[in-house]
């Protein structure tokens, strides 16, 4: 194996997608299968957007448009033949569409009990919210997550990039592939149903929490300046940068590099990194620091927080990043041939997925795509080496968990690539968290840290020494998955090679998430959500004019995650039909520009990108949130209204609603406007987010206790399948499960 790897065909090369969307989250789950090499076949329902949609022309240039619009009684017989030919369908249509014209999951699964099938509503399935037609601005209101923004107002900021629409995609089109792997392993179809309010929860997992005793709980608040040792801060020249230290170690550096650490020792800080997020010691060091960096240029302290491995960025706009180097380097551009728009220039794929050149064939797949073959009861158990093991769920019972056998370690820290291990958890996979004897640093952020591996068991190790590094190798031989988020030679420097992993274990899937990706010389460099918000123009086009506004909700990290999660579902995809296993990748960046696709998608006359500005509720009257006199309200007259809806709008609001909604009650303007035929709906404050009916009925909210901390209700599951049960989240000691993973080890001579 040696470390060389070789692009083939697409892992979901054969894989046929019947996508059915009309959101953003719909079409991007479908545009990531497609650029995995799956053929999705697309149809345009009502409400879809507009061929002149810059959408559009990034979400369609790699899918078959079949012209078939589900609307229309004449295409429904023919739309009804091409699903079923399908070996997945995906759709994000709101509840009671597909039940109408006979695309439902009881009816598909009837006729062809193995498709995989994948429903995405964006406000959940039941409840008030989940009729209204899809907008990111109802679905920031309803989740919460417009309250997640720096706002000294204390009022809901409207996203000018809908990056949770992305994260939807990213999530759904890693279940449609969970639920091929676990076809593969039982020959049954299994049906999900993700959320936009899964995808926003994910994005606040580590921010939406509560206390049911009352504890304080410290997490991102939405002050401007924000923690002195994770926030933005402005430079002599007007230049801004994010300074992003989030553990002790980093920010000790920091201060050491820019000659402050005498900040540890001000009396009100007593050396104590946790005392730095009391808000009157927090102000305090912010203001020190802030005179501090006034003092210097911008890229003075760049140089030498760099110099210092602390991560730290400068605020760019937009075309700034599309324009640099770093960004042709980490991310890159394909260009693409429209008949209609000329040439568009698209974001190249986010995840790179590069079979081995040499390795054991082990034991591939049978029975192209439709995996038949595991109707017998036994399937491979997980993949090592073709050893049967009986099918936990038995011939004809219910479909369980996709994931279930399968064997993942995870080796990574803090968010991004303990997410992806996360979302396989989610799906059954049993992952073990590996750390050092110190722990992974985010666990300084106690309750984030639980909420994030939650569904994982800990083992510690130390792969500093050799003993460490042997035991490691030999605990490979019985994992299917490795993921890490180390930089580039960070594994030399523990001693360990391609060559290692392939003696031990010549079928492992290995994924790596960076910052900013391999083999450039920006790839040593750390990196956490808000630098790559900054670096890539996310910042700057939700400040607009003002200051820059990076979210306080990491869903950057969340959507680079789900990335990898999806790569390696689909390595493991593939493994299974040419018996070779994948080298995954994708980085910060790469997913911080996901996150912006349309936005980051260029071709002549395209329409003006949007944005924002200081405490931004909306940029036109028909799209924006208003003020209520007992809280606020997010309109979207267009989102489904038809060309009369300002018509019926302005009859009920008149021609000042800005002055008419903040004279009554959010439910009273809920009832008119809903009378009038005008989308609308109330917006979840930040703090009341998890207790909210309408997310605890569609999100899965459950009990977490925290190690020391006691109980708090947190964001449980990234999404619902179908008959199966629900993991059970647990938050365990640092290397709580050592004992029993070690002694799973395989034998040394076997």
């Amino acid at each position: 194996m040696g470390g060389h790897c070789e692009e083939l065909a697409g892992p979901l090369a054969g894989v046929r997608v019947a996508e059915l969307a009309s959101g953003l989250g719909g079409l991007s789950a479908g545009a990531l299968l497609a650029g995995l090499g799956a053929e999705v076949l697309q149809t345009i329902p009502p409400g879809a957007p507009a061929d002149d949609d810059p959408v559009r022309a990034w979400s369609d240039h790699s899918k078959h448009a079949t012209g078939l619009d589900p609307s229309r009684a004449a295409d429904r017989t023919e739309l009804r033949r091409v699903c079923l030919e399908c070996d997945v369908l995906v759709s994000d249509l709101a509840p009671g569409r597909l039940e109408g014209w006979g695309l439902d999951r009881v009816t598909i699964a009837a006729r062809r009990p193995d498709t995989v099938q994948v429903w995405m509503p964006a406000y959940g399935t039941v409840g008030r919210w989940s009729p209204l037609p899809y907008d990111p601005l109802l679905l920031a209101a309803v989740s919460g997550y417009a309250d997640h923004y720096p706002s000294d107002l204390d009022r809901p900021i409207a996203p000018v990039v809908p990056t949770f629409s992305y994260l939807h995609g990213a999530l759904g089109a890693s279940a449609a592939v969970a639920g091929l792997v676990g076809r593969r392993r039982d020959g049954r179809g299994r049906a999900a149903t993700v959320t936009g309010l899964h995808a926003t929860g994910a994005a606040l997992a580590s921010l939406m929490v509560h206390s049911p005793e009352g504890k304080s709980v410290i997490s991102a608040g939405r002050a401007l300046r924000g923690g002195p040792f994770f926030r933005l801060y402005q430079a002599a020249d007007g230049g801004w940068f994010y300074l992003a230290a989030l553990s002790p170690n980093l920010f000790f550096r920091a201060l050491d590099a820019i000659d402050r650490m005498d900040i540890m020792v001000r009396e009100d800080v007593a050396g104590e990194f946790a005392r730095l997020m009391l808000p009157e010691v927090s102000d305090a060091v912010n203001t020190e620091l802030e005179r501090t960096f006034a003092r210097q240029p911008c890229d003075h302290w760049l140089a030498l927080l760099a110099a210092a491995q602390v991560p730290a960025a400068p605020v760019w706009s937009r075309d700034r990043w599309m324009a640099s180097d770093l960004a042709a380097a980490v991310t890159g551009w394909e260009e693409v041939a429209d008949d209609r728009r000329g040439p568009v220039r698209v974001p190249a794929f986010p995840i790179t997925c590069t079979a081995y050149a040499t390795g054991t064939t082990g034991t591939a797949g049978t029975t192209g795509t439709t995996g038949t073959t595991g109707t017998t009861g036994t399937h491979p158990g997980p993949d090592r080496g073709g050893e049967e093991r009986p099918d936990p769920d038995g011939p004809g019972g219910p479909p369980g968990l996709p994931l279930a056998g399968l064997a993942v370690m995870d080796i990574s820290t803090y968010f991004a690539a303990p997410f992806s291990a996360a979302l396989l958890a989610n799906f059954g996979a049993d992952v073990v968290k590996l750390e050092p004897p110190a722990g992974d640093p985010y666990r300084v952020h106690s309750i984030a840290h639980a909420v994030v591996n939650q569904h994982k068991r800990s083992a510690v190790l130390d792969l500093r020494a050799d003993r460490g590094r042997q035991t490691f190798l030999r605990l490979l031989s019985g994992y299917d998955v490795l993921v890490d988020n180390l930089r580039d030679g960070a594994l030399e420097r523990l001693g360990l090679d391609a060559a290692d992993f392939e003696g031990a274990n010549p079928r492992l899937v290995r994924a790596s998430v960076s910052a900013f990706g391999t083999d450039n010389e920006w790839s040593t460099l750390p990196g956490f959500d808000p630098v790559l918000q900054s670096m890539t123009g996310l910042a700057a086009a939700q400040g607009g004019d003002g200051r820059p506004s990076p979210s306080t909700a990491p869903v950057v990290d969340a959507a680079t995650g789900a990335l990898a999660a999806l790569g390696i579902l689909a390595a493991l995809h593939a493994r299974h039909v040419d018996g070779r296993p994948r080298r995954v990748r994708t980085s910060l960046a790469a997913g911080a520009v996901f996150v912006q696709s349309a936005e980051m998608t260029s071709y002549p006359d395209r329409p003006p990108r949007e944005a924002g500005g200081p405490e931004f509720v909306g940029a036109h009257p028909h799209r924006r949130f208003y003020r209520t006199a007992d809280g606020w309200l997010a309109v979207s007259v267009d989102a489904g209204d038809g060309p009369d809806g300002p018509r019926r709008f302005a009859e009920v609001a008149g021609p000042d609603p800005e002055a008419a909604l903040a004279g009554a009650g959010t439910e009273e303007w809920l009832d008119r406007l809903s009378a009038a035929g005008v989308a609308a709906a109330a917006v979840s404050r930040k703090a009341l987010a998890i207790l909210d009916e309408h997310l605890q009925a569609n999100a899965r909210v459950t009990t977490l206790l925290v190690p020391d901390l006691g109980p708090y209700l947190v964001v449980g599951s990234y999404g619902v399948w179908e008959g199966a049960p629900e993991p059970t989240g647990r938050a365990v000691r640092l290397g709580a499960d050592t004992d029993e993973v070690l002694a799973r080890m395989v034998p040394s001579g076997r």
